[in-house]
């Protein structure tokens, strides 16, 4: 347990400390607190950008000349973009409000251990403002690639083939809605030829579409094995209400909506993938950390359909065409381009270059 800092007040001198002097304090200071390799090298990543801006866009030498004005041109710098031939910038709204927010309150944070150094003035954390989940109207909340790619990291590690790592796979590689998701029985799923059976049974297991939305979806092998494993090892055997074998379970019979969603919020907490709250919580006593079904109670914790709308975007990116996923995602073009699409502008642009004719 590190030892506990003395209290500074507003009329201590600041000392001349360069920022990454200060990163190395830092981080020997979160080691002290027992924080995970993971956790280290994730802050080091965040703030290592921050102190390149530092050097190469400032005169500044040391931390105690930064102000408030300061910290808007450093915000601005890492998540402007370019709009014309003068340089001027605009906000990019390439960036998720998780990914912004995620940066600014580690800087807070950094900013305040700068603090008790008396590195920089006592009110300078303050001036870092992120956004709440309600600020990202461009979005329309959406999980990332990156970001999924972090989760399904950790349940490939430490969770494997349980509800949550089946579950999650089922819903982002398919795109799946998550009634689609609790519809599925045992025998929906064909591990051989690699693919999910969706069929419109009313009344408790229906499809968004009814008998519209009845469909095969491919998966790929990796997925297929998730599944497999989750089945052979983890999966409760019993049967609904109706005698049918769900794929997704409790000890109780098919997993509930509610239960199925409730998972995802759970799983997509910050805590769960990085150990660490962007909010200021403490983890063990935070009580969307501690009940699945207070999950949605995190501030950056996400839903179901954050999963589909991320996946969808990630689907465009990986070279997808719009036409295959309004296939798989049960979902017109139509509503891809107008509701679903959050590519950037230059992405959307090289996404049509493909569809060019070759040269006369």
């Amino acid at each position: 347990m590190s030892t506990p800092r003395p209290e500074i007040t507003d009329d201590a001198p600041l000392r001349d400390i360069t920022p990454s002097d200060a990163l190395e304090l830092y981080i020997k200071d979160k080691r002290a607190d027992g924080a995970s390799p993971a956790t280290i090298r994730s802050h080091r990543s965040r703030l290592s950008k921050f102190i390149d801006w530092f050097q190469d866009e400032t005169d500044y030498t040391h931390l105690n000349e930064l102000d408030g004005f300061d910290i808007k041109l450093w915000k601005f710098h890492r998540f402007g973009e370019e709009n014309d031939a003068a340089g001027d910038k605009d906000w990019n709204t390439e960036y998720s409000v998780f990914t912004v927010k995620t940066q600014l309150d580690t800087l807070r944070v950094f900013l305040k251990f700068c603090a008790e150094l008396q590195a920089v003035p006592l009110a300078l954390p303050y001036r870092v403002k992120s956004p709440s989940k309600g600020d990202d109207k461009q979005r329309n909340n959406e999980i990332d690639d990156e970001r999924c790619r972090h989760i399904l990291e950790r349940l490939d590690r430490y969770h494997y083939a349980s509800f949550e790592h089946a579950l999650i796979v089922t819903l982002w590689y398919p795109i799946l809605r998550v009634g689609a998701a609790h519809s599925l029985d045992l025998d929906d799923f064909h591990p051989d030829e690699q693919y999910l059976r969706l069929r419109h049974r009313p009344p408790k297991t229906t499809l968004k579409k009814k008998s519209k939305s009845e469909r095969k979806v491919a998966i790929r092998e990796k997925t297929a094995n998730i599944i497999a494993d989750y089945i052979n090892e983890h999966r409760h055997d019993v049967t609904d209400d109706a005698g049918r074998e769900p794929l997704f379970t409790t000890e109780n019979g098919r997993a509930s909506i509610t239960t199925l969603r409730n998972t995802i919020y759970s799983i997509t907490q910050p805590c769960f993938y990085t150990g660490e709250c962007p909010h200021d919580r403490k983890i063990a006593d935070c009580q969307a950390e501690a009940n699945k079904n207070d999950a949605s109670k995190c501030p950056t914790s996400e839903s179901t359909h954050a999963i589909r709308r991320g996946s969808i975007t990630w689907h465009l990116r990986e070279d997808v065409s719009k036409e295959v996923i309004s296939d798989r995602a049960d979902v017109s073009v139509r509503v891809i381009d107008s509701n679903y699409n959050q590519l950037s502008e230059t992405e959307r642009m090289e996404l049509r270059r493909d569809h060019l004719p070759g040269d006369l």
